[in-house]
């Protein structure tokens, strides 16, 4: 199971974890949610404080499909709660395999030699299909509760 949650390495201590957020994997509840950003710390789990050593065990938890994880972040002395739902790793894989071929797709459009009307065209349809797919991956984790 997972959060999507990439902690970064404590430089002092590379044995200690670290309580930055060093990114989200793509198609994870922490993506899809999308509030949690590369460089926020987290300072609690489901209520209870969180250090670099015990942050992976906190995070990990009942290690269940579909359960929930309440985080407290801070964001440049901002403080807000975030809530995550665990998922199986083959999912978010298979989310993240999408939303690569998607960006890919993006990327040759923007590069082609294509009429403007055109790439905006494609450009449009593959925001959409994108909305979509985060919408159903919002809804499947909603269901997972």
């Amino acid at each position: 199971c997972t959060l999507g949650v990439l902690l970064a390495v404590n430089s002092r201590n590379s044995n200690l974890g670290s309580r930055q957020v060093q990114g989200v994997i793509l198609g994870s509840s922490a993506h899809v949610v999308g509030n949690l950003m590369k460089g926020d710390e987290i300072l609690a789990v489901d209520g209870e404080t969180a250090t670099g050593e015990n942050l992976p065990t906190l995070i990990r938890g009942s290690d269940a499909v579909g359960s929930r994880c309440s985080l407290k972040v801070d964001r440049q002395g901002q403080l807000f709660d975030i809530e995550l739902s665990r998922t199986q790793m083959s999912d978010v894989r298979s989310t993240e395999r999408i939303l690569d071929l998607l960006e890919t797709h993006e990327r040759v459009i923007r590069q082609s030699q294509l009429p403007s009307h055109t790439t905006d065209s494609l450009l449009s349809s593959l925001q959409m299909i994108l909305g979509q797919i985060i919408t159903n991956e919002r809804r499947r984790q909603a269901k997972d509760e």
